[in-house]
């Protein structure tokens, strides 16, 4: 079977719709968080961290582990692509940067990459691996003009 991968480094780039609008945004602020719906529905957060450590080990400790657990960061940012009613998400990214003072921002995603692979509209954005033909690591940045 002829197999085709989006030409991305991160799933973030996926919710973004580019990979250059996922390296913009990593320019803006590249110690970012990233949330979605998927991510807070599946308890993939540092809230959920935090909650589930607080049980066993108490609030003092679940909060300094957690806040490791995210050290680097300083900006929680929630993709908002437009397929869903995003208040409730909205609200908890919101709740859980303001329990972890990060900043906290509404960025715009983009389905047009997950569009196109469903489509067969497959560019420059796409690595197409023909039937007995290997994946290299190499095919993810040659395109990008990266050796």
């Amino acid at each position: 079977c002829r197999l085709v991968i989006p030409r991305v480094d991160d799933c973030i780039a996926l919710f973004l719709g580019s990979r250059d609008e996922y390296l913009r945004q990593f320019h803006q602020a590249p110690g970012t968080y990233y949330l979605t719906k998927g991510w807070i529905e599946s308890g993939e957060d540092p809230y959920t961290v935090y909650c589930s450590m607080r049980e066993k080990y108490g609030h003092d400790k679940a909060y300094r582990v957690s806040r490791q657990y995210i050290a680097n960061y300083t900006r929680l940012a929630l993709i908002k692509t437009g397929n869903y009613n995003s208040q409730v998400y909205e609200k908890y990214a919101g709740m859980v940067a303001d329990y972890f003072d990060l900043t906290f921002q509404i960025i715009s995603g983009s389905n047009s990459l997950l569009k196109k692979l469903v489509s067969g509209d497959w560019d420059d954005d796409f690595i197409i691996v023909e039937p007995g033909d290997v994946v290299r690591f190499d095919m993810f940045y040659t395109a990008w003009g990266i050796k």
